[in-house]
């Protein structure tokens, strides 16, 4: 009795050239998009709210420990954040987002929860509206400093 075998063959799969070049592109670009994400953070009902002095103040406190543990880290020893906020007819922030971070996600939870507690002056127009602001801390072994900047 004759041996029988069989051969593997393989038919390759002809992508036209531009069909692989548009796939490849197709790729590259959905693996290179950026997603911005950012924190929002809401004020707590059972807290005061703070006047601009009264989170300077909360911050100055609450950085004091976020130092500590940045410089024994190594982490940068300062930085800074930009916050969105959003107010109500009143004054009152309503919501708060880091849209741009320290680099630290503690520091900028601190920052968010801070921002969302506080209130200003209401707006003249007494419409509720959307504002600005840069918080930013520095950190030495003996000084801390936060600073807070309405944009």
């Amino acid at each position: 009795m004759p041996a029988t075998g069989s051969t593997r063959t393989a038919t390759p799969w002809r992508w036209s050239e531009p069909i692989v070049l548009g796939a490849l592109s197709l790729l590259l670009l959905s693996s290179a998009c950026v997603t911005r994400t950012s924190h929002e953070y809401l004020p707590s009902a059972d807290r005061d709210r703070f006047s601009l002095n009264a989170a300077q103040d909360e911050l100055d406190q609450l950085m004091q420990i976020e130092c500590a543990r940045l410089l024994t880290e190594r982490r940068p020893e300062s930085g800074d954040a930009r916050l969105s906020v959003d107010l109500d007819a009143s004054g009152m922030v309503m919501r708060s987002r880091v849209t741009a971070s320290t680099g630290d996600e503690r520091v900028d939870d601190m920052f968010g929860a801070v921002a969302a507690q506080m209130k200003f002056d209401a707006p003249p127009d007494g419409k509720a509206n959307t504002g600005r602001m840069r918080l930013g801390y520095s950190c030495s072994p003996t000084t801390t400093t936060v600073t807070i900047q309405l944009l």
